[in-house]
Order: structure tokens, then C-alpha cells, then sequence
């Protein structure tokens, strides 16, 4: 019987874990993509030697009025149809809170640094294009943050510093550990079930005998 109870979990097991496995492959990935916009200090005309704290540009860039400037570069390509099909349906009002919403600013300490940022979650076979059309929309946001820089001080220059392209899976570690003890718990369900069928059978046929 105690064979009989091992034998069973350790199928059960290894059951659920290869359809675990093979559903792990097919699970979302977290995606991020984003640019590490620099600007020039010594391109500020109005800071004389460049000893000038430089102003922060974040709360700039998501004024609701500017980002009209943005909105009307995402609308002239496809690429924000493919982060959000419902794109056009939106009004202007609620592209802008898109936009707000899933790109993300981050003033590195005090510099002149930015990180601009799009996370999603995305699924295997669409990871490319959503790679390739987040790409586009921080290009754009990066074009339109530059051209709002440019109204405080025209021959401010910008370059972009670093790119950001990131997937990580979105099963954790954490979940796999709970999805492992819930595999050995019905596994070892199972094996008793099944142990004591295997009982039960024995014990019948072997009164059957004694009779």
C-alpha cells in the first residue's frame, strides 16, 4: 500500500508539473521599454558658467495642455494602435491620461537624466511587435519632451543616453513554491485515494478467498 501511495504521488506530480511547465512557457511577460533622455547643460544659454541647478522637466511634460504636442505625433503613426487598440476611440482627454498613466518619468537624482519608460504585460507570440511599437511611441515622447525643453531655452541639445529593453516572466519564484506544495498536495490526495482503493480491493478479494 505504501508503494502503491508513493508511486501515485510521484506520477501525479510529475504530471502536474509538466503541464506546469509547458503552461509556464505560454504565460505573460512583463515588458519594458523606455530611453535614458541626457540633456546638455552647457547648451542652457540662461545658465552663464553651468553652475545653475537645472530645472526639472517632469511635471512639464505630463501638464495636460503640452501634451496635446504629444498626442498629435502618436497619432500620426500606428505604433500606439498596437499598445492600445482602442486608441481611437479615445478623445483627446484620455490619451493624454494614457499617456500619463503608461509612460512613466523619472528624474535621475539631479541631473539632467531622465528615464521615460512604457511597461506592459505581453504574451509570447506578441512580444516582437509590442517590442517594436513601444519603441516608437518613447521615440515619439522623447521627440515631444524635447521640442516642450526647447520653450524654456531653444538651443537646448539632448541625446539619448541609454536605451531600455527589458522581459522578465511573470511567474514568480514565489508562485512557483506555492504551485509546487499545492503538486505535492494533490499528489499525496491522490496517492491516498488511489492506496486505498488498492486496499479495499485487497481486502475484498480477500474475503472472497475465505469464504
Amino acid at each position: 500500500m505504501v508503494i502503491v501511495f508513493v508511486l501515485v504521488t510521484a506520477v501525479a506530480f510529475g504530471v502536474m508539473r509538466f503541464a506546469q511547465n509547458n503552461d509556464v512557457k505560454e504565460q505573460r511577460e512583463n515588458l519594458t521599454v523606455g530611453a535614458v533622455l541626457k540633456f546638455d547643460i552647457t547648451t542652457y544659454t540662461y545658465l552663464g558658467d553651468g553652475t545653475a541647478s537645472v530645472y526639472d522637466y517632469v511635471s512639464v511634460w505630463q501638464n495636460e495642455d503640452l501634451l496635446s504636442d504629444c498626442v498629435e505625433l502618436l497619432d500620426q503613426g500606428d505604433a500606439i494602435r498596437t499598445l492600445d487598440p482602442e486608441w481611437d476611440n479615445k478623445n483627446a482627454k484620455s490619451k493624454k491620461e494614457w499617456i500619463n498613466e503608461n509612460i512613466r518619468l523619472q528624474r535621475l537624482a539631479t541631473s539632467t537624466m531622465y528615464n521615460i519608460t512604457y511597461n506592459t504585460e505581453v504574451t509570447e507570440d506578441s512580444v516582437e511587435s509590442q517590442k517594436e511599437a513601444a519603441r516608437e511611441v518613447i521615440n515619439s515622447y522623447v521627440e515631444y519632451a524635447g521640442s516642450i525643453a526647447a520653450l524654456s531655452d531653444e538651443n537646448i541639445k539632448y541625446d539619448v543616453a541609454k536605451e531600455i529593453m527589458n522581459e522578465e516572466p511573470i511567474f514568480t519564484q514565489g508562485e512557483e513554491k506555492v504551485n509546487t506544495i499545492l503538486e505535492l498536495g494533490v499528489g499525496a490526495v491522490l496517492g491516498i485515494l488511489v492506496s486505498a482503493t488498492y486496499f479495499g480491493i485487497k481486502v475484498i478479494r480477500s474475503d472472497k478467498k475465505a469464504r
